[in-house]
Parts: C-alpha cells; sequence; structure tokens
C-alpha cells in the first residue's frame, strides 16, 4: 500500500474542524489513544474503509502525556 492516505488523530486537536473544539478533539483523540493501547495496536494502524469506496488508511495516534510529562506511547 505506497499511496495509503493518513489520519492523524492529532490533528482533532487543532480546532479546525467546526463545531468542535480544540478541547473536545483532544479528548476524542486520547481516548482513542486509550483504545488502542489497551488493544497492543501501537501508535498507528492500517484502518479499511468500505461503504461507497473501499480505501486504506494509515491512522496514526497522538502522542500521550501524563502529567509530569512522560511520553506514555
Amino acid at each position: 500500500m505506497n499511496n495509503m492516505k493518513s489520519i492523524d488523530l492529532s490533528d482533532l486537536g487543532k480546532g479546525e474542524i467546526p463545531a468542535l473544539t480544540r478541547y473536545c478533539g483532544s479528548v476524542f483523540a486520547e481516548s482513542a489513544w486509550v483504545c488502542f493501547e489497551e488493544q497492543s495496536h501501537g501508535n498507528s494502524v492500517e484502518l479499511k474503509v468500505e461503504g461507497d469506496f473501499e480505501e486504506f488508511f494509515k491512522l496514526t495516534l497522538p502522542e500521550v502525556y501524563r502529567s509530569d510529562e512522560e511520553l506514555l506511547l
């Protein structure tokens, strides 16, 4: 999959999506990180989208830090 498009969930916290605050987007991205960590997926996965079209995406999770700035993943 050389031409695979990329989706970076940290983009959710940039405040560029109408009706989604930076804070809310960051919470969604961090929540996805927790789910992926629980399933041992690492910091990126290949995501297959099916429906009106079929395509593979590289889904990249944000870096998540504890309050003491220790990188968790």
